[in-house]
This record gives structure tokens, sequence and C-alpha cells, in this order.
């Protein structure tokens, strides 16, 4: 089961033979990398009707703008809309590469996460799993491989939580096995500080799902500052002062670029971050939007993780296993850390099928992708091949995740009518619905002839008010999206992103939707939405 022998090096105890396979592997990754950079039209000179290719999409021309803004000293806060860390590094490119200055951070960031996936992960499940695993969440699956491709801050952030597990892997077998000096305690601890402090400039809200990976590292640190071995204390204490260090770049960046160019510590990004909210109320829908099936509330068929990423969705469910029950420490971190990120962003208010493979909101979660094929391979794998406990306990976590599995996808839309008491004509063609007491609000759907896409989903100059409050915000509280002869008529549906408390709610709908007549209660179709459990997979192809 093992293919190399035990060290708490990372990467000592790969024979050369796997060396060779492990280039190879690298070697065919560049080849497919390289050729969608050369072939895939978004990329910027590939197509002649749209030569700005990325750089027009609103996360990449903030990135190049940012970066262009930092080459010319321009410290106007207008120019940065995101955290330093990653123009900073466009920045040094620029003046050699002007339209491609990520091109071989994004294919550094490429190679070194395959590198320390296999490096964290070969031990607990073997070398060639490791290895065919990591290859493939990388450069086999299309939709995985595009979003190493496109320039993402989550590409370098990726290897920074990468390497925070691998540097926490070696530390506890360090612990265990022993043969460390403090020289290395201190440069373990240092690099480990440094890759999580990082983050900070880079995507500060990844900073949550390291958090569990760096209380375990700080765990096994104060585990040594009180143990009876008068060097284990000396090195420990040493370790614990170098990983405070280690943060302190990243901090300074941090804080040093938002005082210089905000006149303030935190800058503007948390801020426009927390607008647009985190409803962990509504988790357990957006669970079942984005993994099970996206269509029954958000009219998207195909952009789930089950129509996508069969695998990934059909493993989610030993996440939890492996947080419970895989021996390693590294594992059982990595999937707390995975949990807590899915936790959180699926609770984000923008997190939406809609945008999850149409706008590749998917780079969120392109770290953990390998690692859920992973957790499965080692339950699979030592149910097996262990002996004893070891075995009982694997069979155990296997049987949780499928169970686990089976359960996630066994959930099922009810939805439930609210027919409403009045419907009033307003002005300018809008509406307004008043209704009795009953469950809260879903979505309403209204017949009539839908916009554009793109016209409804983004300006669609829509007004919106529930129990005639303020107008809502279009992507932090309400979407709409076209109805299209997918089963529910033509029209639109106004989806509420937290389910409302509604007597009244009015619409004025800007561009979104043309009836000739008057809205009247027979084109009006408000839903309340509850989840049941239902045959395996049934909600999916339905």
């Amino acid at each position: 089961m093992h293919a190399s022998t035990a060290s708490p090096d990372g990467t000592s105890g790969i024979s050369p033979k796997q060396w060779i396979v492990l280039c190879l592997f690298m070697l065919v990754i560049f080849v497919l990398w390289q050729t969608t950079y050369i072939s895939w039209k978004p990329v910027p000179g590939n197509n002649p009707e749209y030569p700005l290719g990325w750089w027009g999409w609103f996360d990449q021309g903030n990135y190049l703008r940012s970066a262009k803004a930092i080459l010319d000293w321009n410290l106007d806060p207008a120019e940065y809309y995101y955290p330093p860390l990653y123009p900073l590094i466009g920045a040094a490119f620029v003046p050699v590469f002007p339209y491609h200055p990520y091109y071989f951070v994004d294919l550094a960031a490429t190679l070194g996460f395959f590198l320390l996936f296999v490096a964290t992960t070969r031990r607990a499940i073997g070398f060639w799993p490791a290895a065919i695993i990591g290859f493939a969440f990388i450069a086999v699956f299309n939709v995985i491989r595009l979003q190493w491709v496109i320039p993402w801050t989550t590409s370098v952030s990726a290897v920074l939580v990468a390497a925070a597990l691998l540097l926490l892997d070696r530390y506890d077998r360090a612990r265990r096995e022993g043969g460390w000096g403090l020289r290395t305690h201190v440069l373990n601890a240092y690099l480990f500080g440094l890759v999580c402090g990082l983050q900070l400039p880079l995507r500060p809200g990844d900073i949550v799902l390291l958090a569990p990976v760096a209380l375990g590292y700080g765990v096994l640190v104060l585990l040594d500052l009180f143990s009876g071995d008068p060097a284990r204390r000396r090195c420990a204490l040493w370790a614990a002062v170098a990983g405070v260090l280690g943060l302190v770049p990243g901090a300074v960046i941090m804080f040093g670029f938002n005082l210089l160019v905000f006149g303030d510590l935190m800058g503007g990004y948390f801020a426009l971050s927390v607008s647009r909210g985190f409803y962990f109320g509504d988790f357990f829908e957006k669970l079942f939007s984005l993994v099970v099936a996206s269509h029954p509330i958000y009219l998207e068929r195909g952009a789930d993780w089950l129509t996508e990423l069969p695998i990934n969705a059909l493993c989610l469910g030993f996440l939890p296993a492996a947080a419970l029950f895989a021996r390693p420490l590294v594992f059982r971190l990595a999937a707390v850390a995975a949990l807590f990120q899915i936790v959180l962003y699926f609770s984000y208010g923008d997190a939406l099928p809609t945008g999850t493979f149409r706008y590749n909101n998917i780079h969120y979660f392109k770290w953990m992708l390998p690692w859920i094929v992973a957790f499965a391979a080692y339950f699979v794998v030592h149910a097996i091949q262990a002996r004893g406990a070891a075995r009982l306990r694997a069979r155990v976590g296997l049987a949780f995740g499928v169970i686990a599995t089976l359960v996630l996808f066994s959930i099922n839309v009810d939805p439930v009518a609210r027919p409403p008491l009045s419907v009033t004509a307003g002005g300018e063609g809008g509406v307004e619905l008043a209704f009795s007491d009953g469950p809260a609000l879903e979505y309403i759907d209204f017949d009539g002839t839908p916009a554009g896409w793109t016209d409804v989903y983004f300006e669609n100059r829509a007004t919106v008010r529930v129990n005639g409050g303020e107008p809502l915000e279009n992507y932090g509280e309400y979407r709409m999206f076209p109805r299209e002869g997918k089963g529910q008529g033509e029209g639109i549906r106004l989806l509420f992103l937290r389910p409302v408390e509604a007597e009244t709610v009015s619409v004025d709908f800007g561009v979104a939707l043309a009836r000739e007549a008057p809205v009247d209660e027979a084109s009006v179709h408000p839903v309340a939405v509850r989840f049941v459990l239902d045959w395996p997979f049934s909600s999916h192809w339905r």
C-alpha cells in the first residue's frame, strides 16, 4: 500500500523511478495546460473579435488594472478592488509580458500544487493513487483545467493551502518518528506561518479554511511545549516564535498596502465581501442546488456538481467521514478545512448555480477537488489492506461516507404553492401581491416574455420591495432568471436568496419581463419550498 519509506520530509522516500513518473505527469500537465492556453478563445489575443479576452472580465480586468497602477505608483483607491498580493505578482511581469503577466505564475502554481498534493497524500493512499488523482483533477477534466489556466487568485491560494498541509504533515510525523533538530523545527514553523500569513493579502476569506490547519499545528507545538523532554520543549518554543514571525510578511503587505492606499488598516475589500451577505440559514438550500440538482430552484440544468463533477459529488459524503475517521492528522484537518470552506462559500449570497460553471466560480474549490476523491480512496484502500483496528476504522468511515452520500442525493424539493390574496397592477407594468400567513416565499414565477438571459440576470433595472420596505438589492437579496420553456412556461422567476415572510411583494420588472396584458392572478405563481427525502438521485433526473 505504501510506495515510499517513512520520513518526516514530504518528498524524501520517493524512488528515482517515481520521480521519473512525476516528471512525466508534469510534462503531460504542461502540454495540456499549454494547449488550452493557445487554443481557448478567452485567452487574450486568441479571438480577433474580442482581443482583450479575459482582461475584459470583471475579476481579471481588476487584477490587471491594479497591477498597472502599482507600476505607475498610482495610489488612487479606485484602482484597487482586490487585495494587493496577486496584483503585486502581476506587476512584476507586466513590463515584459503585458498581455500575459500571469502565464508563468499560474503555470508554476499548477505544477507546484500537483507536487505538493502528491507529497502530502502518497503515504496514506499510495504513490500511484495520489499521482493519478492529482493529475486527473488538474489536467484531465476540462472544466477544472480551465481554472488553472485562467488568472485567478485561487491558483496561488491553492498552492499556499497545499504547502500548509504538507508542512503540518511533516511536523506531525517528525514528532512521532524523531530525527529533527532545532533548525528544521524552526524552518518548518516559519514556512508554515509564512504560507498562512500570505493568504491575508491574497484571499482574506481563505484564512477561515486555514484556521483549523493552523490550530492543529499550534496544538502540536503546545503539546511539545508542555512535554517532559527539555530538548523537545526548546524546539517547540523556538518553533512557536518562528511561526509567529512567519505571519509578519503577509500582515505587512496587507495592512501596509491598506494604510498607504486607503488610509485604513482594513481597506475596502472586507466591507465589500461582507456586503454581499453570508446567509448560513440558507446553506441547506445552496447545498442542494449547487451539488445535487440546480434546476428545481435555479432553472439551470447542468449547473450542479453531480452533472459537471460527478466523481467529486459522489465522494462528497467522505468529507465528514475523513474528519471523523481518517487516521492521518493532515487528512482529518484537510477535511475540516474543506467543510469550513463549503459552509462559508455555499452560504455566500453570490454563490449560485448560475455562476458556478457558467462564470467559472468553481475555481473557489479547486484546491479541495482532488482531496475529496483522496478521502474516498483512503477509506477504500485501508478497508482492503489494513489490519485489525485500522481496518475496522476504515470500514466504518467507508460506510459512513457511502450513507452520507446516499442521504445527500436523496433530498428533493417539494414546492408549496402560495396563492396571493390579491394582485394589483402597479405603474409602468409593475404589480403588487398581497399574501395571508403561510410559509416563507422562496420564489415567484411570473408569466410573460422574458428579456435575454444576461439582461434578466444582471442589469434588469427591476425594483423589488417586500412589506413596503426599501428596494431589495439585486445579487445580495434576490435574483431574476428567465423561464424559457423548461417545463415551467415562459416568463421570469424572482428568487429570494433568503426566503421572505411576506405580507406584500411589489415588483417593477424593468426590462426583465414584457407582457401584452396586465399581470393577473393566473399569471403569478408564488412558491414556498420544503425539502423531503426521496429516492436517491430522483431530484437530479426529473
